[in-house]
C-alpha cells in the first residue's frame, strides 16, 4: 500500500489536550494520506496511521506504545525507563549541546529598539528573538558575532 518516496516536513509535538496522556502526538497521517492520494494509490489517514505505527513500532527503542486514535491520528509513549535514563543524564552532566559536526563563524543581525519612539513591549521582541539564537548558536560552539542594527 505505502510504497515510494513522500518528502514532507512532518511535527510531532507534545500533546497540548487536555486530559490526554500520550507523550507526543502527530496528525501527519492526514497530509501524507493526501500526499499519497496524489500518486494514485487511494487510502485514508487510518490507514497511513495503521501502517506507520507497525513500521515505527520495529525501530524505534524508545516508545512504549503507538495508538492510533481517531480517523487518523497517532499517539506516543515513551518508555518510562528512557525518560528516566535521560533525567539521569542530565542531573549527572548537565545540559550539553548537541554535536556540531563543523565549526562555523556566523553573524546574527537583529534590531534594538527605537529610542525616539515611546517604549513598551513589542519593542523588545526581536531582540530578545536575536540573542536567544546567537546564544543557541554560540553554546553549540558557533564563533558568534552580534550585529545590533
Amino acid at each position: 500500500m505505502l510504497t515510494g518516496i513522500i518528502i514532507l516536513q512532518i511535527e510531532v509535538g507534545p500533546v497540548t489536550t487536555k486530559g490526554k496522556a500520550a507523550d507526543y502526538q502527530t496528525s501527519a497521517c492526514f497530509l501524507l494520506s493526501k500526499e499519497i492520494s496524489k500518486s494514485g494509490i487511494k487510502c485514508n489517514p487510518k490507514q497511513v496511521a495503521e501502517k506507520l505505527k507497525e513500521e515505527l513500532s520495529k525501530n524505534i527503542t524508545c516508545i512504549d506504545k503507538i495508538e492510533v486514535t481517531g480517523p487518523g491520528f497517532l499517539n506516543f509513549y515513551l518508555k518510562n525507563s528512557f525518560v528516566n535514563e535521560q533525567i539521569q543524564d542530565v542531573l549527572m552532566n548537565g545540559v550539553r549541546a548537541p554535536g556540531c559536526s563543523k565549526r562555523m563563524k556566523i553573524v546574527v543581525d537583529f534590531s534594538s529598539p527605537n529610542i525616539a519612539k515611546e517604549m513598551h513591549v513589542g519593542h523588545l521582541r526581536s531582540t530578545i528573538i536575536g540573542d536567544t539564537i546567537a546564544r543557541l548558536l554560540e553554546f553549540m560552539g558557533h564563533d558568534v558575532k552580534v550585529g545590533i542594527i
